[in-house]
């Protein structure tokens, strides 16, 4: 089996605007898959995906042929108060949605 090239790959701007400029630098070097850290990208709002920007980088993907996949958040504190953990969840699932 010959190797394969992963390379993660986050936007340098939060709101994802230079994504596919950052998709096509790292697509020269022609990976198998690129692992992006969405955690670091503002894709989620009040426990929502902000589809426009999830859509943009969908798009740069689909364009280069790249299969991508996705690094949520380090952690999830379901130990946090009581009065937090709806937040806590609600994030959570908004990234298994964007996935």
């Amino acid at each position: 089996m010959a190797p394969k090239l992963g390379i993660s790959l986050r936007s340098l701007a939060r709101d994802a605007s230079d994504i596919d400029v950052r998709i096509s630098e790292v697509a020269e070097y022609r990976p198998d898959s690129i692992e992006l850290m969405c955690f670091a990208q503002d894709l989620i709002r009040d426990g929502k995906v902000l589809t426009h920007r999830a859509e943009l980088i969908q798009k740069s993907l689909d364009e280069h042929g790249i299969v991508a996949t996705m690094h949520g958040p380090i952690s999830l504190n379901l130990l946090d108060s009581p009065d937090h953990l709806d937040q806590h969840l609600a994030v959570g699932l908004a990234y298994i949605d964007l996935g």
